[in-house]
């Protein structure tokens, strides 16, 4: 049987304009990531909802090796 290695991060700042939130996703050595915009500030609450709702439908950019 395989193993499979998995790391996902969430890094909310703000740009100077928007809050955004910076999501990197490492599978097996794989690296995947997206910005989303929250405009203002998100609670915390309101992040761990995002990340309920929203965290397997992140439009992630194509892998590359890290």
């Amino acid at each position: 049987m395989r193993k499979t290695t998995v790391s996902s991060t969430l890094v909310v700042c703000f740009d100077g304009q928007f809050w955004v939130g910076y999501v990197e996703h490492i599978e097996d050595g794989l690296l995947s990531s997206c910005r989303v915009v929250f405009g203002a500030e998100p609670s915390n609450e309101e992040i761990f909802e995002f990340v309920l709702r929203e965290w397997t439908r992140l439009p992630l950019n194509p892998t590359v090796v890290c």
